[in-house]
């Protein structure tokens, strides 16, 4: 077999939540420039069904535009219910949204409960919710669980001294670990049913930092590869684990951090 064709999306239905943010658009362009069909959800509807007449404009697939809030139960059940209707099956699940509440980077002993349970519904709960309403209509299919390296180690105080950005709270690292054990609960207890659960935890995204040059520079050096993590290095990650090509690959946390955690 050719190498193209167990990497061969064409025709799949992917669901992904979080569609209309930087990493999330990335995907949704990589999968659909493929042949994938892709659901692309996200809190404001009009900003989905934008984005779905571009895609559909730019890579002739069959994208749909769906409102979703990861929050309530009834949104995630209507959301898979109108993909049902319109493909008839979900082939991968890519649970990427995150979201930031208002005092996100407030100190520990200053963080409100409701806030902590805010992130958490949408980080970890809305993973949760997917996964419950889409697995009833998947066939080998593959869920991808978006972490971070902050789910996995602890942040480093000192790198963001002096910086305009703040480490990542309590919170984003708690429900981002969290990521991980429901990505291999999942991959146990599917397996027999063709279903797939494996987490892709990427490392800082450049495209995705608010610190400016210094805060990229500093980073940087703490890497093995000198650089941050770049969209385009979450091309080939995200089309193995959507592809046959990771279709011996379950429960697995695929690391794309530049090596950042391995020193």
């Amino acid at each position: 077999m050719k190498p193209e064709a167990v990497f061969n999306v064409k025709g799949r239905i992917v669901l992904i939540t979080g569609a209309c943010g930087i990493v999330g658009r990335h995907f949704t362009k990589v999968l659909s420039s493929n042949g994938a069909n892709v659901a692309i959800t996200d809190l404001d509807e009009k900003a989905c069904q934008s984005f779905a007449e571009e895609i559909k404009k730019e890579y002739h697939t069959d994208p749909l535009g769906i409102a979703l809030d990861l929050r309530k139960e009834a949104s995630v059940k209507s959301c898979v219910t109108a993909i049902i209707k319109k493909y008839g099956k979900v082939d991968v699940l890519i649970n990427n949204a995150v979201v930031k509440s208002k005092n996100y980077f407030a100190p520990l002993e200053e963080y409100s409960l409701e806030e902590w349970k805010e992130v958490m519904d949408v980080n970890v709960t809305g993973m949760f919710l997917c996964a419950k309403h889409a697995i009833p209509h998947m066939k080998q299919g593959s869920i991808i669980n978006m972490s971070s390296i902050y789910g996995i180690v602890g942040p480093q105080k000192e790198m963001y001294e002096g910086m305009p950005t703040k480490p990542a709270p309590a919170i984003y690292s708690v429900s981002k670990g969290g990521v991980v054990m429901l990505t291999k609960w999942i991959a146990a207890m599917y397996g027999d049913k063709g279903i797939r659960a494996n987490t892709l935890t990427l490392g800082g995204v450049s495209e995705h930092q608010l610190g400016g040059n210094d805060f990229e520079k500093k980073y940087s050096s703490r890497t093995p590869l000198r650089r941050m993590t770049t969209l385009k290095d979450t091309t080939g990650p995200i089309l193995f684990l959507a592809s046959d090509a990771s279709s011996g690959m379950t429960g697995h946390n695929l690391v794309v951090d530049g090596g950042w955690t391995i020193i």
